[in-house]
């Protein structure tokens, strides 16, 4: 073995957010293994007609899309939401889209929404 782990996250259909100001969503950054230098990072959705982490997702799963869909990401343009790619970052069929020119201040949709 050489050490080398890949950590998948897998998007589900529907709305996602990054959010700032939400202490319990902090990602400890000082916190790593000697191994972490070798570690790959891939984000991407979840297709229809893949299995992911021992469940399937069939073609009428309303938990997963298509494989020529793609995901949006939503976030505040001022946040400085970072974190540290030890190996390698991948992302696929994700679209991030900034929400601060289309948003009001008074409006709440990233606080209620926060995942």
């Amino acid at each position: 073995s050489n050490g080398e782990t890949t950590v998948n996250i897998y998007l589900l259909n529907g709305d996602h957010f990054m959010t700032r100001n939400f202490n319990h969503y902090n990602y400890d950054k000082t916190r790593t293994s000697q191994y972490s230098h070798n570690m790959n990072i891939m984000i991407q959705p979840a297709f229809c007609g893949k299995t992911l982490g021992g469940h399937s997702f069939g073609a009428s799963d309303s938990d997963c899309i298509s494989t020529s869909a793609k995901i949006t990401v939503y976030y505040q343009m001022g946040s400085s939401f970072t974190f540290t790619v030890p190996k390698s970052l991948t992302i696929t069929s994700v679209i991030f889209d900034a929400l601060d020119s289309s948003l009001l201040p008074t409006e709440s949709c990233l606080r209620e929404n926060a995942r």
